[in-house]
Order: C-alpha cells, then sequence, then structure tokens
C-alpha cells in the first residue's frame, strides 16, 4: 500500500509544479492550447497505440473488453439517472441550468486525466480497459450529455454530428490499435520504441496540464458555492460509489470491475465546457465545475485508488 501511495502521491506532485509554473508565469495561461494540443493529437495517440498492441490478445482480453464496454454503458446511463434526481432534491436554480449540473455530475475525465493515472498506477492491462471504456464515453458524451445539457427543451441529437465530433486522434488511435491488436499484428522494435517513447511524456505533460489549469482558475471564489461543491463531490465520490454497487457483485474479472468504477472517480471532463457552448448553454457554470471537481479530485482520487488497490489490486 506504501508503494500505491508513492506512485500516486509523485503523479499529483506533477499537478503541483504545472500550479507553480503557471503562477510564476513560466506556463502562462496562453500555454494550454499548444499544451492540450500536444497532449491529444501526439503524446496520447502515441501512448494509446503502444499499450495496445504491447497486449497479449487472450481470450481474458476479449472477455474484458466486452465487459468494460457494457457495463460501463449501464453504470453511466445509471449515474445520468442519479444525476437528475441529484439536480431536483438540491432545488437547483435557475432551471435552464440543471442540464449543465447534470453534465459536470456524469462527464468523466477517464482520458485526459484517467490514462496517465490509470498506467502509471494500475499498468498497462488497466490502461489498455481505460482506452476501451472512453469509446463508450465518446458516445456518451456526444448523445446523452446533449440531451442531458437541453434537459426540459427540446433537443435533436445528429447522428453526423456525432461522428464528426467523435473524429479526434485518441479516437483514431484506438480503433488503429485495436485493428492491430485483433489482428495480432507486432510493429517492428523500432516503430514500437517510437511510440513508447512519445507516449511517455503523457503522463507528466497531463499532470503539469491540470495545475496549469487550477492556476489559471479562481478557485477562492468557486469554494464559496456551496452547492457547486456539494455537486462536485458528490461527482467525485458518489458514482464511483454507484458504481461499485452495480458491478462488484457480477461474475466478472477484477480487472473489468476496477476499470469501470475507477473510470467513475475522474472529475469532469474539460471538453463538457466545449460541449455546454456548441449547444449555447451556461459554459462558464460547466468551466467552474470542471475546475472545482478537478481540484477536489486531487484528495479523492487518491484515496479511492488505495480502496480499489487494496479491494481488487492482488486479484489482477
Amino acid at each position: 500500500m506504501l508503494i500505491v501511495f508513492i506512485k500516486v502521491f509523485t503523479i499529483f506532485a506533477m499537478t503541483a509544479v504545472g500550479f507553480a509554473a503557471n503562477k510564476t508565469h513560466a506556463l502562462p495561461d496562453s500555454s494550454v492550447v499548444p499544451l492540450t494540443s500536444l497532449l491529444i493529437n501526439i503524446s496520447t495517440p502515441c501512448l494509446v497505440i503502444s499499450s495496445m498492441c504491447g497486449t497479449q490478445l487472450t481470450d481474458e482480453t476479449v472477455r474484458d473488453t466486452f465487459d468494460v464496454l457494457i457495463f460501463s454503458s449501464i453504470v453511466m446511463l445509471s449515474t445520468a439517472a442519479v444525476s437528475l434526481i441529484i439536480v431536483k432534491v438540491i432545488r437547483w436554480k435557475p432551471l435552464e441550468d440543471q442540464g449543465c449540473i447534470m453534465g459536470i455530475l456524469t462527464s468523466l475525465n477517464s482520458g485526459f486525466l484517467g490514462f496517465p493515472v490509470a498506467k502509471a498506477v494500475f499498468g498497462d492491462k488497466i490502461f489498455y480497459l481505460f482506452v476501451i471504456q472512453n469509446v463508450v464515453l465518446n458516445v456518451y458524451m456526444y448523445s446523452v450529455l446533449i440531451m442531458q445539457l437541453n434537459y426540459g427543451q427540446k433537443s435533436k441529437v445528429s447522428g453526423k454530428g456525432m461522428l464528426r465530433a467523435m473524429c479526434t486522434m485518441p479516437m483514431f488511435a484506438t480503433i488503429a490499435g485495436c485493428i492491430l491488436l485483433f489482428a495480432r499484428v507486432k510493429l517492428p522494435g523500432l516503430v514500437m520504441t517510437f511510440f513508447s517513447t512519445m507516449g511517455d511524456m503523457t503522463i507528466p505533460l497531463s499532470m503539469v496540464l491540470v495545475g496549469v489549469l487550477l492556476g489559471k482558475g479562481q478557485l477562492s471564489k468557486l469554494i464559496t458555492n456551496k452547492k457547486l461543491v456539494l455537486v462536485c463531490l458528490l461527482a467525485d465520490l458518489l458514482m464511483p460509489a454507484i458504481g461499485f454497487l452495480i458491478v462488484n457483485w457480477l461474475p466478472i474479472s477484477a480487472a473489468a470491475k476496477l476499470t469501470v468504477i475507477y473510470a467513475e472517480a475522474f472529475p469532469c471532463a474539460v471538453i463538457t465546457a466545449a460541449v455546454a457552448e456548441q449547444q449555447h448553454k451556461n459554459a462558464r457554470l460547466v468551466s467552474e465545475g470542471i475546475a472545482l471537481s478537478t481540484f477536489f479530485s486531487l484528495g479523492t482520487l487518491p484515496i479511492v485508488t488505495m480502496i480499489l488497490m487494496r479491494l481488487y489490486g492482488g486479484l489482477i
């Protein structure tokens, strides 16, 4: 358990470096766009390819792949239903912002933040399953999330628009990785070394970027919004608890259970604000929820990580 704590502490210490770099203007607010582009379009796709091509295709891998696809879908739809109950119970006003709160509660940063943390703490096997979970997440973000944001109003989810929005480099890398994995194609050692080396920058880069984003936000002001604080804590703690209650008793592998539950522990996805802006909703409120839930996750994620390691670590 001490080893797990050291790993988690080391990862999140990188966030402090990014925060300090932003406050000292070594990495100013303007650095967010190029850093994000480097992360999303170069390092993460390389990490996905190197990991998937390094995965051994076994009956267990195939079974876990389908289990994660199925049960991640079930858990995400369940948390969406719970988010509707929460906005009613806390009586969030104005009413037109209730959809934004539902989005903050259910959209997950299990890619941008989840990939490096899962790989660093649990290794390549869980990282591969996180990549599979993100297939479900991508579909969710451009279908169910849009309906949530337009809660109480007529909304039209365009199939063509969904496909266009999902055309990202990590998604292309996932598709390519799946083809190579299931076709049992082995890349030459030189090519694998290239992808592996490029992908290795994802962990420090993503955590430094999270620190820069936190430095950019005004957390001291946001922390006074008690209802938003409650929402963000529920997003970081209640949602993985729901995932646990759904999948822990199922006859699936410990790796699949851990993946489905752990993904729910990650804070609100950064892309949620862009989707809200596109839907002409309160993107500022969503951005505040992203900042707060990410800040709280610095405390909640290590706790959830160590609990899951104790529950499933020895079974993976």
